[in-house]
């Protein structure tokens, strides 16, 4: 099972069958969060503004113990890994913490899941072929006891800025912008600044604009017309 999860999975060779596991290495791809123009609302200390790199994959978020075929699936967040030999229908979800997904007996077995059958499965590589008629229930049995979703996850070895709100004072509001490199923030970096809103409510820094449209020591409600300026 999954040890620690980055960016790139784990890949494992699993010897045998044509079912064997096929891991996948997702592409990350730059973000900037929020989108432009869009009204937003944070509390302070959260971030206004957040940009770096992601890989978007689908999770599997399960919060009570749930029967799949002869088995009980554990309450964990599960994330999409890889597929059931050549099939993308069968997606392999693994707990993004140490831990089985399946209990007792069969903690050495897989979470298989296809959507577009409604199914979810049990997975052992060395019994050989998933076989759904035996080895699968409704997908339904999960969804009621948790959801299924696409996840961004960021990249916490690349480059990263962000732009956090830290309060209001009289009619200046401050922020401190960072930037990440390693999931850790660069003392030389990290810069509080601060604004009058007499002067204007469209702050920019490192290229990003904001319109501040509210704000008071408890929150921040704002709308982002650029992103930060692109250093590629």
């Amino acid at each position: 099972m999954i040890k620690r999860f980055g960016i790139i999975f784990v890949v494992a060779s699993v010897a045998g069958c044509a079912g064997s596991p096929t891991y996948q290495q997702p592409v990350p791809q730059k973000f900037s969060y929020p989108p432009l123009d869009r009204e937003v609302t944070v509390s302070l200390g959260e971030n206004l503004l957040r940009q770096g790199l992601s890989i978007e994959v689908r999770a599997i978020d399960v919060y009570n113990e749930v029967s799949v075929s002869l088995a009980t699936l554990m309450p964990n967040k599960y994330i999409q890994t890889g597929y059931v030999g050549n099939s993308k229908d069968r997606a392999i979800f693994e707990p993004v913490d140490e831990g089985s997904a399946f209990s007792g007996a069969f903690s050495s077995a897989m979470f298989v899941v296809n959507e577009k059958s409604e199914l979810a499965c049990l997975y052992d590589p060395s019994m050989g072929l998933l076989l759904e008629a035996t080895d699968c229930s409704s997908l339904d049995n999960v969804k009621v006891q948790g959801r299924i979703y696409d996840k961004h996850m960021y990249d916490s070895s690349a480059f990263q800025q962000t732009l956090i709100y830290t309060g209001k004072i009289d009619n200046r509001i401050r922020f401190t912008y960072r930037e990440f490199s390693g999931n850790t923030a660069r003392m030389p970096f990290t810069t509080d600044v601060e604004y009058d809103l007499n002067e204007s409510h469209f702050i920019s820094y490192q290229g990003a604009t904001i319109e501040v449209l509210e704000a008071n020591n408890r929150s921040i409600t704002y709308k982002v017309n650029s992103n930060f300026r692109d250093y590629d």
